[in-house]
């Protein structure tokens, strides 16, 4: 979670995200995400909510139960049921990382950022 922070920073320090996406090779004008629009506000939520995790809790996720989620969601701002999501996001979004395809476009992106 400290990684997905980090990268969040990141990205919203570039600009917004609208334009960000459509300097993606494949994803700009005619690529899969065009016409997507990235709520800004959403995106400082996210980090609000991933900010008011202790440490532990980033290091594993698995570790956030009722209370914990009550309290982060008092830490941020947010209710309870916009933790939940952003926990279940997170998960997700782990879980498909380790699939082949996922891993091979990785690489590619790895394989880029080595050219210079």
């Amino acid at each position: 979670m400290d990684d997905f922070l980090a990268q969040l920073k990141q990205m919203e320090k570039l600009g917004p995200m609208d334009e960000i996406m459509g300097m993606l090779p494949g994803m700009g004008v005619r690529g899969s995400l065009a016409g997507i629009h990235v709520d800004e506000k959403r995106v400082r939520h996210l980090m609000a909510v991933i900010e008011s995790m202790n440490r532990r809790e980033r290091e594993n996720p698995k570790l956030i139960d009722g209370r914990r989620r009550q309290r982060i969601a008092r830490g941020s701002g947010r209710p309870v049921s916009e933790v939940n999501q952003v926990l279940k996001s997170y998960l997700e979004m782990k879980k498909n990382f380790k699939k082949p395809f996922f891993r091979k476009m990785l690489k590619k992106f790895d394989n880029f950022s080595k050219i210079r």
